[in-house]
């Protein structure tokens, strides 16, 4: 399968599942069943209780203030022959936080630097449209870059959409496609989404295990 199929395959259930996250933050308010109920006042406070999450068998982790639920697993689209999404998510009324990952058919281990930066190039258009969509909010990239997530290249995409400020990173690695994202709100934004975002990791070789 090509790296500009397989993008189309990640990015829907992901995002769909992204975009349900905050739209439970703006619905359920003070309320949300996912707050910090050690730092109820500001759940998303960089300087409060944050713990390790892990996905994949432990190959993918993140830190996180608010416990982060599995939304789904499934196929993202009917041609997903071979690639399953696990995406999960976790609102506060201040900021959303998704971790996903991809089970790929192929092993992209074997990709040149042309078919890695297609695949990413790409994810970001089909994340930005599905959100888009999703949230009836114009998308405006912000700033893109290379990013060394445990050793893997990866590409990061800062963003704004409606009140939001957000940003996402994604990396490739064996069968798998591995993404964090959050969206906050701006006032709390450069230390919440520096910190959730650092703290993204990658257990290689346990990583290149997972088929």
């Amino acid at each position: 399968m090509k790296p500009s199929t397989t993008l189309r395959l990640i990015t829907f259930g992901a995002v769909l599942f992204f975009g349900c996250g905050i739209a439970a933050a703006q619905e359920h308010g003070n309320d949300s069943p996912a707050r910090n109920p050690a730092n109820p006042a500001n759940p998303a406070n960089p300087a409060g209780d944050w713990s390790r999450f892990e996905i994949d068998e432990g190959a993918m982790s993140v830190a996180s203030p608010v416990k982060l639920i599995l939304s789904d697993t499934q196929p993202s689209t009917p041609d997903s022959t071979g690639t399953t999404n696990h995406a999960y998510v976790g609102a506060s009324t201040d900021a959303v936080f998704m971790v996903s990952y991809s089970a790929l058919e192929m092993d992209t281990d074997g990709w040149n630097d042309g078919a890695r930066n297609t695949f990413f190039d790409g994810f970001w258009k089909s994340f930005a449209q599905i959100l888009k969509d999703s949230l009836k909010e114009e998308v405006q990239t912000l700033d893109t870059r290379a990013v060394v997530i445990s050793g893997l290249g990866g590409m990061e995409y800062t963003f704004v959409t409606g009140p939001w400020k957000g940003r996402v990173r994604v990396t490739l690695i064996g069968h798998r496609a591995y993404t964090a994202a959050v969206l906050v709100h701006p006032e709390q934004y450069a230390t919440v989404a520096d910190r959730y975002m650092n703290s993204m990791a990658v257990m290689t070789q346990r990583a290149r295990s997972r088929q």
